[in-house]
């Protein structure tokens, strides 16, 4: 997975992208998933690594289908908040630490 990390104001906002995925654009009924711009762009890292960032993140914006399984597993979304754009999964998550 690929993950790009920023950090603002003492919060932190992860993205994560299944590589297979990376630098593509989905397109179905108007709406648009871009995975080619800079915003996704980031480095390759394994899944535990991915997983010990998501649980520290205070946003999150995850697409593909790997990438969402593993914010499932941790419990940070649920299946059913889950959208698709040409059935590619994605979800944006907003934690509240405080």
């Amino acid at each position: 997975m690929i993950i790009n990390i920023i950090k603002s104001r003492g919060r932190m906002l992860m993205a994560v992208c299944d590589d297979a995925i990376l630098g593509k654009i989905f397109e179905e009924k108007g709406a648009i998933l871009d995975l080619s711009v800079g915003f996704y762009q980031g480095k390759k890292v394994s899944d535990d690594h991915v997983k010990e960032i998501m649980a520290s993140s205070d946003n999150l914006n995850i697409v593909g289908e790997k990438s969402i399984a593993l914010a499932i597993e941790l419990g940070l979304i649920d299946k059913d908040h889950v959208r698709r754009i040409a059935k590619i999964p994605y979800a944006q998550v907003a934690i509240n630490r405080e």
